[in-house]
């Protein structure tokens, strides 16, 4: 018996196995940062240098510590919200009201995504460098990559939203 390929169903696994990616990468990035921040006050204080480079890296990691939390963020829906409306509409105007919000949302990471890529592009081609040769674009890649993440995560929500709405007449 052939099993056939439900789009809806694989992008709620690839979102699963994505959000795993995106935890590792935020207990990494932080990790090293301890770390990296800790070596800089050493070096600064027994050798009165520190690392060439540093805070402007650790900075830049910050952004990417952010972008991601910011992406992981939208797949638990613990972002920020406003939802006194909430408490005053029934279950399908509240219903209607989620997809309406999942799917503006996602429209505006998507233009956001394309800003992002445009922007970094743009990084790339001016040819500047944060510090010891190592390109700006090459950390701001987070932006574009995180923003269709988010994307993704609204288009996703607001499928899942309008399949439950039209499952329960």
């Amino acid at each position: 018996m052939r099993r056939s390929f439900n789009l809806f169903q694989w992008s709620l696994r690839f979102d699963s196995y994505l959000a795993r990616i995106e935890e590792f990468l935020l207990i990494l990035i932080l990790s090293f940062m301890i770390v990296f921040s800790f070596l800089q006050v050493v070096f600064r204080n027994a050798f009165s240098s520190g690392i060439p480079g540093a805070d402007i890296f650790l900075r830049n990691l910050v952004l990417w510590i952010a972008f991601i939390g910011a992406a992981l963020t939208t797949r638990y829906e613990k972002h920020i919200s406003i939802d006194i409306l909430s408490r005053f509409l029934n279950r399908k105007l509240n219903a209607f009201r989620k997809i309406s919000i999942n799917a503006i949302s996602g429209t505006v990471c998507c233009f956001l995504t394309r800003a992002s890529w445009i922007f970094m592009i743009d990084e790339k081609m001016a040819g500047s460098e944060l510090f010891s040769g190592i390109s700006t674009w090459y950390l701001l890649v987070v932006l574009p990559v995180t923003f269709f993440i988010m994307t993704f995560r609204f288009y996703l929500k607001t499928v899942s939203e309008t399949a439950q709405l039209f499952q329960t007449k």
